[in-house]
């Protein structure tokens, strides 16, 4: 069973400021092999956004 986090932007801006936290992630495969919704997945995956968001454009 997966819980879902949500963030204040205040707690997104403090996060951002702390430049020890920050990881930098490359996603790189062919076109259209799902790229986008991997990330948009591991975002809904930690509460950054909401899931029903995920995959949207």
């Amino acid at each position: 069973m997966s819980t879902t986090r949500t963030y204040s932007s205040e707690i997104l801006f403090e996060l951002q400021e702390d430049t020890e936290s920050i990881r930098n992630i490359c996603i790189l495969a062919h076109v259209r092999h799902g790229k986008t919704t991997l990330a948009d997945d591991l975002l809904a995956s930690n509460g950054i956004i909401s899931t029903r968001l995920a995959g949207k454009a």
